[in-house]
């Protein structure tokens, strides 16, 4: 009961939190918590006092990502893309860290996400003082796996069908006669 319970408010979504720290935590439609973790996405708040002084106005502010992430460009979101000052986390729905991505400085807005490469799979990019730096998912080989298996699979059915008719004796074009068979009559 409780399983069915879990996998029924999952689809519903999650709310994650992500505090300065890098602490984040996963709740479901009814408010519980699903996960909690600790990933290297933290940053460095600012105080309300420093943000009206002028040394503060010098420096360039660095701001914190936590958006719902699609693998692919028109997909739903399984994942979730948190990124601090200095490194950027994609996560699973379970709050596993799939892959850990260290920023070159401290972005200044949140990341932008999109397909900037144009092969169907989601990308982002990070607007920092030292430029723009994007990143972008690369096909798998292992992600092609079901055309590859029905390739062999044909290649599989070919050498048996010309395996049968060569053992039941066809011509095969070189000059063979066929053998006759059982309930063939010689006159």
């Amino acid at each position: 009961m409780m399983g069915r319970s879990r996998q029924r408010h999952a689809a519903h979504g999650l709310v994650v939190v992500m505090t300065s720290r890098g602490d984040m935590t996963a709740l479901n439609a009814r408010g519980a918590m699903v996960w909690e973790a600790h990933h290297p996405v933290a940053w460095t708040p600012r105080s309300l006092t420093e943000q009206d002084s002028e040394e503060a106005a010098a420096t360039v502010p660095h701001a914190p990502t936590l958006k719902p992430f699609a693998l692919h460009t028109h997909g739903t979101p399984t994942t979730i893309l948190a990124a601090g000052a200095s490194a950027a986390v994609l996560l699973s729905a379970h709050g596993h860290a799939l892959d850990t991505v260290w920023l070159p400085s401290p972005p200044m807005q949140p990341l932008v996400v999109g397909d900037f490469d144009g092969d169907g799979l989601t990308d982002f990019m990070a607007v920092t003082p030292d430029g723009l730096y994007a990143w972008s998912q690369v096909r798998a080989l292992g992600a092609s796996r079901l055309p590859s298996v029905m390739l062999v699979l044909l290649l599989g059915v070919l050498v048996v069908l010309w395996s049968n008719n060569a053992s039941l004796g066809f011509t095969t074009g070189v000059g063979r006669a066929a053998k006759k068979r059982s309930t063939d009559v010689a006159d």
